[in-house]
């Protein structure tokens, strides 16, 4: 599948930066004829370190601004929500879904309520399963009174609530790549409108 994140490529070059400058420190320690037990390691510890402010600029880079996405789906649909909230999150949003808002001891309402309003897209999976959830349906109803921008996701052939029929959907029925790159595309998107709104108010 084709890369989702343009940050992926920042990683592979600021990773090639960082085993250039330990390849030369390396290369530095045995031109001058210092192939000493502590200049390898201070090489080695060099890699390392390299490699470890790279994971971190990326990281910093990879939250800011993101956008925030809540998953609305059944559990019986865990393995496709699993796969989908993997390659969201490698396309740069930050995935909001039941497993990872709601601890042990959480009153799972609140916390659901408290993740779609956090969130600045809502995107519903479909399928039969979902549509005989109630907490789905429940999810869908505080994103529409909340105003969530709701991108509906078609994992089986089924009608879509009510709430959803004269929206656009991610047809995942047929080809699953196709499906996560129009979706992540509408999804970055809508994230720049946010934020040329944002501006726009700001200014104002």
């Amino acid at each position: 599948m084709k890369r989702l994140l343009k940050s992926e490529t920042l990683t592979a070059v600021i990773s090639v930066i960082a085993t250039i400058v330990s390849i030369l420190a390396i290369g530095s320690e045995f031109i001058n004829y210092l192939p000493s037990i502590s200049g390898l390691l201070v090489s080695i510890f060099g890699v390392i370190l390299g490699a470890g402010i790279s994971v971190f600029v990326l990281s910093i880079l990879s939250k800011k601004d993101s956008a925030k996405v809540f998953i609305s789906y059944s559990l019986k649909d865990n393995d496709f929500v699993l796969k989908l909230s993997n390659d969201l999150s490698r396309a740069g949003f930050q995935v909001l879904r039941l497993d990872n808002v709601v601890m042990v001891g959480d009153n799972i309402q609140d916390k659901i309520n408290e993740s779609i309003q956090k969130a600045d897209f809502f995107v519903a999976v479909m399928s039969k399963e979902s549509l005989e959830s109630d907490w789905v349906l429940r999810e869908l109803e505080i994103a529409a009174k909340s105003k969530k921008k709701i991108f509906p996701v078609l994992k089986e052939n089924v009608p879509l609530p009510p709430l959803m029929e004269s929206i656009q959907y991610a047809d995942f029925t047929k080809e699953y790549d196709s499906a996560i790159l129009s979706l992540a595309k509408s999804l970055r998107a809508s994230t720049r409108s946010r934020k040329a709104e944002s501006v726009k108010q700001n200014s104002a």
